[in-house]
């Protein structure tokens, strides 16, 4: 998988990841080309492992972000992402948007396949690029967790301001 930039941020070690789009590889920070488009960011700290998409259309490279990040996922480490920001909004029509904007079925769907504990819905709002109404996510969202069975606490989106704090990561403790 390769070596990962290791940082502090306020005394506590932290790991920062790139991830590829193209190829679904974790990459470390140095190793960018133009040949594989920067896809999501990630870090890992000891307080919280996040996740953001960035734009993105849907494909299994999310499944397979799991798959590489496993052994740093475990239970005895705290688990998946702790919060994964995903992209929602301006997706539509689908014909056009599909490669750089996934729908909200598809957002629930990346929750899922990365295996997150809690997303949060993103890049929605800010100004009409497509052709869907601007405020699409805040009505269509519920169906799109009921339809794939997540929680609405699981994936929720925060109103223009809004914050919400999560509790710090949580390792298994020794037996």
């Amino acid at each position: 998988m390769g070596s990962v930039r290791a940082s502090e941020r306020g005394g506590r070690p932290t790991r920062g990841i790139l991830i590829d789009a193209g190829a679904a590889l974790v990459r470390p920070h140095v190793e960018r080309s133009q040949s594989h488009p920067l896809g999501g960011v990630g870090r890992h700290g000891a307080d919280c492992h996040w996740y953001f998409t960035g734009d993105t259309g849907y494909s299994r490279d999310f499944k397979d972000i799991r798959e590489r990040l496993a052994e740093r996922h475990t239970a005895a480490l705290g688990g998946g992402f702790d919060i994964a920001l995903i992209a929602v909004g301006a997706c539509l029509p689908r014909w056009f948007m599909k490669d750089q904007h996934v729908d909200l079925q598809e957002a629930v769907q990346i929750h899922l396949d990365l295996g997150a504990k809690r997303s949060v819905g993103v890049h929605w709002g800010t100004f009409a690029l497509a052709d869907d109404p601007i405020d699409l996510p805040l009505h269509d969202l519920a169906g799109a967790r009921q339809g794939k069975g997540v929680a609405q606490e699981a994936f929720f989106l925060l109103p223009v301001g809004g914050t919400r704090q999560l509790a710090r990561r949580a390792l298994e403790s020794p037996s």
